[in-house]
């Protein structure tokens, strides 16, 4: 399956989201905050990478960005909480002119992150 990067902060979903990856096949890399994934990403080849958008050190914006400049073939799916319908719309603009591949707004069902991973990777 896929190497994936998952840069999340807080440690219930990450381990969730981990093992959930991994129950599907898939090899995950994980990182609790922007400094430390922004290593990973220099140090590692990964299909897909998964961020939070609000993460200590290095936000996901920021990460995100830096993905684009250097490593342009990797998708990456944003994630953020929620908030008012004014944030997330905002939230949603700002992933997508950064480059996201897809955003998904928590909480978010297991079946949504499976089926957008299938999207990104999917050999047509």
């Amino acid at each position: 399956m896929a190497r994936i990067l998952l840069i999340e902060d807080a440690e219930i979903l990450r381990s969730s989201l981990r093992e959930m990856l991994e129950h599907y096949g898939h090899d995950v890399t994980e990182a609790a905050d922007g400094n430390e994934g922004e290593r990973l990403l220099m140090e590692g080849s990964y299909d897909l990478g998964i961020f939070d958008v609000w993460l200590p050190g290095r936000n996901g914006l920021t990460l995100l960005n830096g993905v684009k400049k250097h490593l342009d073939e990797m998708p990456v799916i944003m994630i953020t909480g929620g908030g008012p319908k004014a944030s997330i719309e905002i939230t949603e603009t700002l992933a997508k002119l950064h480059g996201a591949a897809e955003i998904l707004f928590k909480p978010f069902e297991n079946e949504e992150m499976l089926a957008a991973i299938d999207r990104l990777l999917r050999k047509d």
